[in-house]
């Protein structure tokens, strides 16, 4: 007799199709983002590329690209010759003499000698209490060459704060500019400054035709931090560029304040961080910032401090062959390998996906977190009020107003990034538990399987948080995802608890209901080996969490950074390591989930990590999602291979085993 499909069916059937649907638009929507989005700009710093050509190494920058240029200081006067320290009384602070042809300042046709040292007095008084003085004159050193010459009187200075005067003009980069060249200015945000000073520094900002809208500001703080944010947003009007990685205090909140579609992330290489990489090394790190972070600009300075140059007949012929080729094969990859477009002008996104695709997503949310109770909290009240039509039907009206709301939609997002891989793994127990006693048409079959129903959990987990906090803002990482490491750590927690008694797994509603299993496992009286795998699963959790994030690189060992290049340069994208180890450790615990022995947990906690962990690839919102998929992919190809090579030798081993037990009783 067949069973009538009720109206919770068909709900459960119309929302899975319509969330499907919508899903599958919201993520189109974002490819199509990552699509039409593939604009970059290459800006060569312009201090750096000066001490090169004025030590005679001369380059050829690839067009188009952008110039950075900084407020000149002291320091940048020095290094580049026009400007020289006066032997004067010691204790009676600094004399300054420096002559600058008029052709090296951008807005040299409209500057004279008196608003030059009036721009210099003003930058100096917002940056020092007194004790200064500037003079300024325009002569003819050289016929037909126009001159400004500055006498900078300085009061005693630390040698750091002193070079580091930003004196408030620009000098016109020597090197030779690209064909189609523009300039992204640098101005000094040092100082504590009101809304007239912030007025005044923004003005710096030469009118010239071939300056870019991109701003990114130099030194250790923004024009305003710390209490003028406002009054710098409401000022600025071009876009912002963010360093990634940087510590200048005030970007982060300036940009808050500002339209997300004028964020752009700039990847950048110091030269302090060059000496130990080769330029393969750093074109390799520029492309993968690419292709897995979506900054919009990258900023370079030379490559000479790597120590890893190839020599030749003079210094000046090595600096000039190496910054030649890294610069000519960066471009050449950016536009070949990646097929980016080198532009001036790089554009973000410029609306949300709609609110009638997003309200379909959350019916998902709904629809995993009815799984859940129903898995795991079976026949008590939470499973009669999500699982009653009334309530699905509510869910309708519900998820309209989860949709609109940035706060809520995280929320979804959360519960999504929880409750999709426990539901998976819950499923996976139950195919395991139903399918164990069956004859197995290949080794490994119904490990595959169960694996297989996690990690399609699991994956449309990560592509519902992906679809509901994706926005204009998270594509510029104005917003993220604040979830992650609570969805890494919880539901490896939770599983590990719920399975801590593997004997006593079941599918009747009895024996899957979690609080009772998770208070039978608190009964349970614990032994030494008890406690001890619990202080394993505990530091394994632990050391897991803390190589989620950036601070604990050093975790990684240098024979993991090893495998990781070789992945990266076999497929192009670099895999997650939890991912690989936690799909590998999945499929066998499936594999001999049978026999019922704890020490599985093990297993399982790396699987569940595993599962996560593809959760947590989506939720990289600044990521392609095209890059993503692919990454969980490869994760799984490379984990699933590694499972059926070693099963392969397993049973090699096992027969060899055999045949030679069967020679012996022969004998």
């Amino acid at each position: 007799m067949t069973r009538k499909w009720g109206i919770r069916n068909w709900l459960t059937v119309m929302y899975l199709a319509v969330g499907t649907l919508a899903l599958i638009g919201v993520l189109l929507l974002r490819a199509g983002w990552d699509a039409e989005n593939r604009k970059v700009m290459l800006v060569l710093d312009a201090t750096s590329f000066d001490r090169l050509a004025y030590g005679g190494v001369a380059l050829k920058p690839p067009s188009p690209a952008a110039v950075g240029v900084n407020e000149a200081t002291v320091r940048i006067l020095q290094e580049l010759g026009y400007m020289t320290r006066a032997d004067i009384p010691p204790g009676s602070g600094d004399l300054y003499l420096a002559s600058i042809p008029s052709r090296l300042l951008f807005d040299r046709d409209a500057l004279s000698a008196d608003q030059l040292a009036e721009r210099i007095q003003r930058s100096l008084g917002y940056q020092l209490p007194g004790g200064y003085d500037v003079k300024v004159t325009e002569t003819l050193a050289v016929v037909g060459t126009p001159t400004y010459r500055i006498s900078l009187a300085l009061p005693p200075l630390p040698d750091e704060r002193r070079n580091s005067l930003a004196l408030g003009f620009y000098l016109k980069p020597r090197f030779s500019l690209p064909e189609t060249c523009a300039y992204v200015f640098r101005p000094n945000g040092n100082g504590l400054y009101d809304r007239a000073g912030i007025e005044a520094k923004l003005s710096w900002i030469p009118d010239s035709p071939n300056a870019s809208s991109l701003v990114v500001f130099s030194g250790t703080q923004v024009p305003g931090f710390p209490g003028k944010l406002a009054d710098t947003a409401e000022l600025f009007t071009g876009d912002l560029g963010l360093v990634e990685f940087s510590r200048t205090d005030g970007d982060r909140s300036l940009a808050a304040r500002l339209k997300p579609q004028s964020i752009y992330w700039v990847h950048s290489i110091p030269p302090e961080e060059m000496p130990p990489l080769s330029p393969e090394v750093m074109k390799n790190r520029y492309l993968r910032a690419l292709r897995e972070r979506n900054p919009r600009v990258l900023y370079l300075h030379p490559i000479t401090p790597s120590q890893a140059i190839e020599p030749a007949e003079t210094l000046v012929v090595a600096a000039s062959r190496a910054n030649q080729e890294f610069l000519d094969g960066l471009a050449r990859s950016i536009s070949e390998e990646l097929k980016y477009e080198l532009s001036l002008e790089p554009a973000n996104p410029t609306a949300d996906p709609p609110l009638l695709l997003r309200a379909p997503v959350v019916l998902l949310v709904y629809l995993g977190i009815m799984w859940f109770v129903l898995l795991f909290l079976p026949g008590g009240r939470l499973e009669a009020f999500f699982h009653h039509p009334v309530t699905m039907l509510l869910a309708i009206p519900a998820s309209f107003a989860v949709a609109a709301s940035s706060q809520l939609r995280g929320l979804a997002a959360l519960a999504a990034a929880l409750v999709f891989p426990l539901v998976g793994m819950g499923y996976a127990f139950g195919y395991s538990l139903l399918r164990k006693r069956e004859r197995r048409m290949l080794p490994g079959t119904h490990a595959v399987t169960a694996f297989a129903v996690a990690f399609i959990f699991a994956l449309l987990g990560g592509l519902v948080v992906h679809g509901l906090v994706i926005s204009v803002a998270a594509f510029t990482k104005m917003e993220v995802f604040h979830g992650v490491l609570l969805s890494r750590g919880l539901p490896v927690l939770l599983i590990l608890a719920y399975a801590f008694n593997l004997n006593t797994l079941g599918w009747a509603p009895a024996i899957r209901n979690m609080f009772a299993r998770i208070n039978r496992m608190m009964a349970y009286p614990f032994s030494v080996l008890d406690l001890a795998l619990v202080f394993i699963l505990v530091a394994a959790l632990a050391l897991a969490m803390m190589r989620a994030g950036n601070e604990f690189g050093f975790l990684v060992s240098q024979s993991e950074s090893s495998v990781r290049g070789s992945l990266e340069r076999l497929f192009a994208v670099r895999p997650r390591t939890t991912e690989i180890i936690g799909h590998f450790a999945l499929l066998w615990f499936f594999a001999f989930m049978p026999l019922g022995h704890r020490s599985l947990l093990l297993l399982l906690a790396a699987g569940m990590l595993g599962m996560c962990s593809v959760v947590n690839t989506f939720s990289h919102l600044h990521t392609p999602v095209m890059v993503s998929l692919y990454r969980s992919e490869v994760g799984v190809i490379i984990g699933l291979g590694a499972f059926i090579t070693a099963s392969f030798i397993w049973w090699l081993a096992r027969l060899a085993n055999q045949k030679m037990g069967g020679t012996t009783k022969e004998d």
